[in-house]
């Protein structure tokens, strides 16, 4: 019943999203390539998402053209790679608004664990005890871990799957769901990224 509430909820939360904030979209969209005109308004980096299968996650490009990310680095939002609009979506953690195309087609939930780039998949399930089961759920925009700040290496990112994303998937239930969507709003308008 709560998988079937949960998708419900996903699906009606991110059809309202993309319905009430298409001209929105299209205005950021502008302002990336106008700020960075020698790259694609949209990143799509391949993740790993339920029962491992993989796809597309969506999000406003935020880094200059061509920047490759780091074997044992994680952006953060001093990344020197970033251009000057993309600091201040990540700020506000509106580079992560595409993602809700990925909740209604069914990649990812509006809460849960976050996607792994695929290439650091392997790597974290040798290092962190139980992380394959981080695959049982979809993965979403946000989650506790996500409300804790973003991992700023390797390391820290095994930190937090093991203290937050595993805690979520053993007690997950939707009014934990409801919870973490109200922090995370409240997150974001403080300005903190989440």
């Amino acid at each position: 019943m709560y998988s079937l509430v949960k998708r419900i909820f996903d699906v009606a939360v991110s059809a309202t999203f993309l319905l009430c904030f298409c001209w929105l979209y299209a205005l950021i969209a502008l302002m990336v390539v106008i700020d960075s005109p020698e790259g694609r308004a949209f990143y799509a980096g391949l993740r790993v998402g339920k029962g491992g299968k993989t796809f597309r996650c969506y999000k406003f490009r935020t880094m200059q053209p061509g920047s490759a990310r780091a074997q044992d680095f994680i952006s953060s939002q001093d990344d020197p790679r970033l251009t000057r609009f993309g600091k201040f979506l990540r700020r506000r953690r509106i580079d992560e608004f595409p993602q809700f195309w990925n909740v209604f087609v069914g990649d990812m939930s509006v809460v849960g664990p976050r996607p792994q780039p695929v290439d650091l998949v392997a790597r974290l399930a040798k290092e962190v005890p139980g992380f394959s089961r981080r695959h049982f759920v979809r993965p979403g925009i946000t989650g506790p871990a996500a409300i804790k700040g973003r991992a700023a290496s390797v390391r820290g990112n095994y930190r937090r799957t093991r203290n937050w994303d595993l805690w979520y998937i053993e007690h997950s239930c939707f009014a934990l769901d409801l919870r973490l969507l109200g922090r995370t709003v409240l997150v974001v308008f403080q300005g903190q990224g989440i």
